[in-house]
């Protein structure tokens, strides 16, 4: 049985590895932003996940601070009537304060644009441990195989699975649900027709991965049934 309990533990390192990947890497949607006023960064690709985005917005600072950068644009603005000077901020100084960050970051947890993102996040992570846990598990298990063969180890590892596949799945609904009322995808996908809708944006590596370990699961779980049924007759 020895082949079986290697292959039953590289599965499982393999599903752990999955959700960790697809937990770390920001390529959960795949969007465009478009800046109007630098055609530099014009139709930029934009990924991100749960708490981490790669190609964003930020603001350089305050208006007083481009204002006396630029002699021009201050004489311009001082001169215009008070009613008017708001305008000019937005339509000709509005762009000078945002600039394009081309590396990946992340969010601060209470950051997050989202709640349902927030706790989606908390679920992935005790996903991952749980994965990490039964990996570790069956790892030290394999000096004595006897003990894994055994009808509550078997009901244990198999909780595990269920539970982390449960969490995942949960977490693929929360992930969605958190589009609604989020700037960030707005940025990056454009207007859309409905909650679900996701604009000129589409589902990346991340979610797939979470595909794979699905099926990785399964045929955890179905070994593990087969095994188990085997061992009772």
């Amino acid at each position: 049985m020895n082949y079986v309990w290697l292959i039953w533990c590289i599965l499982t390192w393999i599903a752990a590895l999955l959700c960790t990947t697809g937990c770390l890497l920001p390529y959960w949607l795949d969007g465009k932003i478009y800046p109007n006023q630098d055609t530099t960064y014009a139709d930029l690709s934009s990924t991100l996940n749960l708490f981490r985005r790669c190609v964003y917005p930020v603001y350089t600072g305050l208006v007083t601070d481009i204002l006396t950068d630029d002699p021009e644009k201050i004489t311009i603005f001082l001169n215009q009537p008070q009613n008017q000077k708001i305008n000019l901020k937005q339509t000709f100084i509005e762009s000078s304060l945002i600039h394009i960050q081309t590396n990946c970051g992340y969010y601060q947890f209470f950051d997050i644009p989202h709640i349902a993102w927030r706790f989606s996040l908390i679920l992935l992570v005790i996903s991952c441990c749980i994965l990490f846990f039964l990996a570790f598990i069956l790892s030290f298990t394999g000096c004595y195989l006897n003990f894994l063969w055994q009808l509550n180890v078997h009901r244990i590892y198999q909780l595990g699975l269920m539970l982390s596949g449960l969490i995942i799945l949960l977490c693929c609904i929360l992930f969605p649900i958190g589009w609604s009322n989020n700037d960030e995808i707005v940025q990056i996908c454009g207007e859309r027709r409905s909650r679900f809708d996701l604009g000129h944006c589409q589902a990346w590596l991340g979610l797939r991965c979470y595909n794979n370990q699905w099926f990785i699961i399964y045929l955890l779980f179905s070994l593990s049934e087969s095994l188990l049924s085997k061992n009772i007759t």
